[in-house]
């Protein structure tokens, strides 16, 4: 499928006449497949805007009505522990999904009241994915050699810091 297919199918699920777990449920599914590694709903006006972060690259999605954008983010934030109406300070939250399968994929949610409305944030932590040996994340021998050392001492700290979708994730659990 192409990216533009990607896309359109993902318009076309959020547009259907579901309920708002069943439709939460579904996305998630989908967007794991695709490499999905960020969802966004965010609040303008009355509409929620969607977008998605796949290959590193922020795009929009499509723009819900109010209350069917409102329930489904409320869905991810129920899911994750967070009160479901919004709240004056911002929340940080997460679930697992996957663990029947065995596939072990945490979403991480974080919701923060703005101008105008509430923005929701979804990281999808795929650790089945992550699962990269350290000699195959394309660092030089030196580096790579430095960091095991680190990683046997039993204390200290190591900061991995770079843009989203650097593969920061990917290099802490190798």
């Amino acid at each position: 499928m192409s990216k533009r297919e990607d896309l359109d199918g993902i318009n076309a699920l959020l547009l259907e006449e579901k309920a708002a777990d069943d439709l939460g449920e579904e996305l998630m599914d989908r967007v794991r497949v695709l490499g999905v590694s960020d969802l966004h709903f965010d609040e303008v006006g009355d509409h929620v805007s969607v977008r998605w972060r796949r290959d590193g690259l922020m795009e929009f999605i499509t723009s819900l009505e109010g209350e069917k954008g409102q329930s489904l983010a409320r869905f991810f934030k129920v899911a994750a522990g967070l009160p479901p109406v919004t709240a004056e300070a911002p929340g940080e939250g997460y679930f697992e999904i996957g663990e029947e399968n065995n596939e072990h994929v945490s979403v991480r949610v974080s919701s923060i009241r703005g101008v105008s409305g509430t923005k929701t944030s979804l990281r999808i932590l795929d650790r089945a994915g992550s699962s990269v040996a350290m000699k195959d994340l394309g660092m030089g021998a030196e580096t790579a050699q430095w960091l095991q050392n680190w990683a046997e001492y039993g204390s200290g700290m190591v900061l991995v810091t770079g843009p989203t979708g650097a593969g920061k994730t990917t290099t802490v659990y190798s």
